[in-house]
């Protein structure tokens, strides 16, 4: 996508909507849920110091797949599914999911919002404040798309030790500074006295500034560190048919090789032609390097 101009009306416009957003943000967030008290205790209690939380959307095959592998591949970092689902039946399904495989589990409220950048930051928001805020003894967290997958033993939280670890995303804004890290694949670490839950968050996207969900850390914390407390995860787009070595997947289809040590699928729970491309090759692919799962 080619750059665009900051304009003063396109300014006046979002900064309107940035307003609207803000409310929505700050009410949803004080939102309370029954399953996010015991699940808090249930971290506390067993003292986690480093956790990775995903964003569950309507897909349960995708969450299905990700406890799997996080549990061939991940076993020492503690994963966490806050499901942000506006499908009951998928929602009921995921929830017996984590239930059946002892993952932690928390039903978001109620999501406002359709967009898929607002709403996942709105979930995004909630979780840190609600979650991750009140986790005592938490040195790193981080954040991973439910249909990206490892494939690859590995600690995620220690891949770097940066404060910061992710892939930048520059603003699409013409002579901006401004960037952002993706949100389906970040790690936090915290600092020597200063624990995470002492930065400002927000992980609601930011367009007046040209970028997407994350964006508006980068005024609240992004744009304060130093070069050295970001870390760039070296990643690859491949085609599906190259990954795994098939022709039986549609050629359209590519994924990006994070790491050379998660698969990042894109789009699942919203992509419509997700299906023509190929999931139930593509799930049983995976299958082949993990624990059978369910399609």
């Amino acid at each position: 996508m080619g750059k665009i101009k900051q304009t003063k009306t396109r300014t006046l416009y979002y900064k309107l909507k940035e307003a609207r957003n803000q409310a929505r943000n700050y009410f949803y967030a004080r939102k309370a849920t029954h399953s996010a008290r015991p699940t808090v205790e249930y971290l506390n209690s067993s003292a986690e110091k480093e956790l990775c939380i995903t964003i569950a959307f309507n897909t349960p095959w995708t969450i299905d797949l990700l406890i799997d592998s996080w549990g061939h591949y991940c076993a020492e970092t503690s994963l966490l599914v806050a499901d942000n689902s506006n499908n009951p039946v998928a929602s009921k399904e995921i929830r017996r999911t984590c239930e059946t495989k002892n993952i932690a589990y928390i039903k978001l409220p109620k999501n406002p919002v359709n967009h898929p950048s607002r709403s996942h930051g709105l979930a995004l928001n909630w979780t840190w404040r609600n979650v991750v805020a009140k986790l005592n003894h938490l040195e790193r967290v981080g954040f991973i798309d439910h249909d990206c997958y490892p494939i690859k033993p590995c600690r995620p939280n220690h891949m770097s030790d940066a404060f910061a670890f992710g892939i930048p995303k520059s603003s699409w804004i013409e002579n901006s500074l401004a960037m952002n890290i993706w949100a389906g694949f970040v790690f936090f670490a915290s600092r020597s006295g200063q624990g995470l839950d002492s930065f400002n968050f927000n992980f609601l996207p930011d367009a007046l500034h040209g970028l997407d969900t994350g964006g508006k850390n980068w005024a609240s914390v992004y744009k304060h560190l130093a070069a050295s407390d970001i870390a760039e995860t070296k990643y690859r787009t491949i085609s599906a048919q190259e990954f795994f070595k098939t022709n039986t997947i549609d050629s359209r289809w590519s994924l990006q090789l994070i790491e050379e040590t998660f698969i990042h699928i894109s789009g699942v729970s919203h992509k419509r032609d997700f299906e023509s491309f190929g999931r139930i090759d593509i799930c049983r692919l995976l299958q082949e390097r993990i624990n059978p799962c369910q399609i």
